[in-house]
């Protein structure tokens, strides 16, 4: 991972589309979570980030680095209301 300078960080939403952000491995996910929001033209505030099988959200002060993602690595974007159903 040294070599590499930024990873792509796909987001899945509930009908299977992906949309890529590339980012450095130390950019803070608030910052992938409000491109994404703006993108999709949502509240951030009704946005719910998870890894794949993983039991808790994903904060906003967390990073590649810190999350141990690898290079392509999903992320789930989930309703605020319905935690059990992808976005």
């Amino acid at each position: 991972r040294e070599s590499v300078s930024a990873c792509s960080v796909p987001q899945v939403d509930a009908v299977g589309e992906e949309t890529y952000f590339k980012v450095k491995w130390s950019t803070r996910m608030d910052r992938v979570f409000q491109a994404y929001a703006a993108r999709k033209r949502t509240p951030i505030g009704e946005l719910r980030f998870r890894l794949p099988g993983g039991d808790r959200d994903v904060e906003a002060h967390e990073t590649s680095t810190s999350l141990g993602l690898e290079d392509l690595a999903l992320i789930d974007c989930f309703r605020a209301a319905a935690t059990d159903e992808v976005e």
